[in-house]
Order: structure tokens, then sequence, then C-alpha cells
């Protein structure tokens, strides 16, 4: 198994092959698909986009077995003090 941070179109390129590229499609369809619930609970509840910021990247392991193993983008928490 391998580890893809995946950024940009070219990195989803040089991430995939004939051979996996259904695992990554299956896998991205369900990370897209929590992100669209997040979306809409942020409109829902009116949160402004400082509250909300959508993922920059993701990290996909190619595992082969169709299970969701992404890790978005950590996003630290604002005005944290000490």
């Amino acid at each position: 198994m391998k580890n893809h941070k995946i950024e940009t179109f070219t990195d989803i390129v040089n991430a995939t092959n004939p051979e996996n590229i259904d695992n990554f499609l299956i896998d991205l369809y369900g990370i897209m698909q929590q992100i669209f619930k997040m979306r809409e609970i942020k409109e829902r509840k009116g949160l402004s986009d400082d509250e909300f910021i959508l993922p920059t990247f993701m990290d996909w392991m190619d595992d082969g077995e169709h299970n969701i193993t992404v890790t978005l983008n950590e996003i630290p928490p604002k005005n944290e003090t000490k």
C-alpha cells in the first residue's frame, strides 16, 4: 500500500493507473459526499468562510479494498491561547 498526497490533478494522474483508478474514484466519491454534507451544515448553521474551510489536499491510501482511508488537511485552531 502506498500513501499519496493529492493536491492537484497531476497528483491524481501520478497516484493512479488503469489497475487502481476505480479504487481512487470510489474513495474520492465517499470523501466528496462527506464534504457536501459538511458544506450543507455550514450553510444551515450560517457559518462564515472563516469558520468553515474546505480541504486543500487529501492523503489517499491505495489499499485496493475500496476502504475510505483518506485524511483531509488538518486546520489548526484559530486564536489558540496557551
